[in-house]
């Protein structure tokens, strides 16, 4: 993908990325150290909301393991991000992803989490935390690795966004559906197995898809084919190790629950989102 001297060279050349990106955990932190009441004011409640609670609760944290987790996790994803997208010569995207990302996707996600929490996941009675908007830019990521292997391979990228989906859903389910009825256990069985035949299917067509003269020059420029050979099956893998990161079994956090569902729809909103920015960009430059 790209190494860490190269990212060197490109925050060196265009610093104000850099600064920008390390702007939240700054944000993060100075939220973290004010006073309990003044962070109770920015906090979402399911039952009632301020109006900024809706943008605040995101950059809010209550104990270090809580923002620990989240900086460091948004530190690797964000940089992730930054260096494939400028690898393709598209920093000015990664400025907009981040943008919608940091400053849209908070309204879009409690805006979700009220209703979710109300009438679904009724547990939580209030939310906070920047794992949302870190789960965005880790499918924000994905999106990135996908427009990677457009680029490099020529691949069909509707498989690779609709397996993409279908398997973060898949394991989704697999992690966290508990039933005890037997009648739902078979319709889950059913539809789990419809949900992977169509995974398969979709994983195969992607795989199909890619060019043979594109794979070859890559092989020639690289000159290791056995990278090249599991840059598409590494696609799969990323998603995977993903979902363990952002459904963790153990879901309690002192009076609270982590809001799993949260991080869903963020991980699917950041990839949705950065394929649209992408798309509108691609429009205007035929324009």
């Amino acid at each position: 993908m790209i190494g860490g001297v190269e990212i060197f060279k490109y925050f060196k050349r265009n610093w104000k990325d850099l600064i920008t990106i390390l702007s939240v955990p700054t944000l993060l932190w100075f939220l973290f150290f004010l006073p309990a009441n003044v962070k109770e004011s920015m906090i979402l409640h399911k039952e009632y909301q301020y109006g900024c609670d809706l943008f605040l609760s995101h950059y809010v944290h209550e104990t270090y393991d809580h923002i620990i987790p989240n900086v460091l996790f948004y530190l690797v994803f964000s940089f992730l991000l930054y260096s494939c997208l400028s690898k393709l010569g598209k920093e000015k995207l990664f400025r907009l992803i981040f943008v919608v990302n940091c400053i849209a996707l908070p309204f879009i996600l409690s805006f979700i989490w009220i209703p979710v929490n109300k009438y679904f996941f009724t547990t939580a009675q209030r939310t906070c935390g920047f794992s949302g908007i870190v789960a965005a830019f880790m499918g924000s990521f994905v999106f990135s690795y996908i427009l990677f292997l457009k680029v490099k391979l020529n691949i069909d990228e509707f498989y690779a966004y609709l397996s993409s989906i279908i398997l973060i859903a898949f394991m989704f389910t697999v992690i966290y559906f508990n039933v005890s009825s037997t009648e739902v256990i078979i319709v889950l069985i059913i539809v789990l197995c419809i949900t992977f035949a169509i995974l398969l299917w979709s994983t195969y067509k992607f795989i199909k898809s890619i060019k043979e003269e594109a794979k070859l020059r890559l092989i020639r420029l690289s000159k290791k084919r056995w990278l090249v050979e599991i840059l598409p099956f590494f696609h799969y893998l990323l998603i995977i190790a993903l979902s363990f990161a952002l459904f963790p079994r153990d879901t309690s956090r002192d009076s609270s629950a982590i809001n799993f569902v949260m991080h869903y729809f963020g991980f699917i909103l950041g990839i949705c989102v950065a394929y649209q920015i992408y798309a509108w960009m691609e429009r205007r430059q035929k324009l």
